[in-house]
């Protein structure tokens, strides 16, 4: 079963499109030398490489006639937020004095990196048919795609930050944060091709927006910072 999944994988856009983008991003992260930055980078490259992992996981899933159509479709989104989420335990071993908000933004950059080569889909059927009408839903949809993939990981990111001061809690956390990112997905999939597409589309941006309002004053410069002094 895995070399027939192998030659499907490699017969299709995957690979040629992740390696286009992974490779430059690469070289850039190289070159950064803000290891803030370079870390979300890193992340984000991490998400485009772990769509060939969900390719040959999702496939394998599939292929295993003990399970229904139903079942395999619902692992699906467990084995990619999974599989975004992964590098994410590196950040145990974080220091007391690390920023804890980048866990949050590696998280969805990770997701975000994940969700483009889905998009790329939609660039795609839109080639094939062109057009003012299909160009706004197209837009939507990657909006929306974009934002489920990152804040569904981003959450987890979240729960990551959470246990590094509650280290008793950490993995009962994390295994429900899991679920929860897993449950985000499923409903957007199944909801967006329903007369409740409506909720799939605002569900990321309410989700989105939450996020932004609760880190925006973290980055901020205090008041007396060292700008401030005399």
């Amino acid at each position: 079963m895995l070399n027939d999944i192998l030659s499907g994988l490699f017969s299709s856009d995957i690979p040629g499109f992740t390696f286009s983008m992974l490779i430059p991003l690469l070289f850039l992260s190289a070159m950064i030398k803000n290891q803030r930055s370079r870390h979300i980078i890193l992340y984000f490259c991490w998400g485009l490489f772990a769509v060939v992992f969900a390719y040959i996981l999702n496939e394998w899933f599939s292929g295993d006639t003990s399970l229904s159509a139903g079942l395999t479709s619902d692992i699906a989104p467990i084995v990619e937020e999974t599989l975004k989420a992964l590098p994410l335990l590196l950040f145990f071993r974080r220091r007391d004095g690390d920023d804890p908000n980048l866990i949050i933004y590696c998280a969805m950059a990770s997701g975000i990196g994940f969700s483009v080569q889905e998009t790329l889909y939609y660039f795609t059927s839109f080639t094939a048919d062109p057009g003012l009408f299909s160009l706004f839903p197209l837009l939507v949809r990657t909006a929306t795609t974009c934002l489920m993939h990152g804040m569904s990981t981003a959450v987890i990111g979240f729960g990551i930050v959470i246990t590094s001061r509650y280290k008793g809690i950490r993995i009962p956390m994390i295994l429900g944060l899991l679920s929860l990112a897993a449950t985000i997905h499923s409903l957007y999939n199944i909801l967006i091709g329903t007369r409740l597409a409506i909720i799939a589309l605002l569900m990321p941006a309410v989700l989105y927006f939450t996020g932004l309002a609760l880190l925006s004053g973290d980055d901020e410069e205090p008041e007396g910072g060292p700008e401030n002094e005399s």
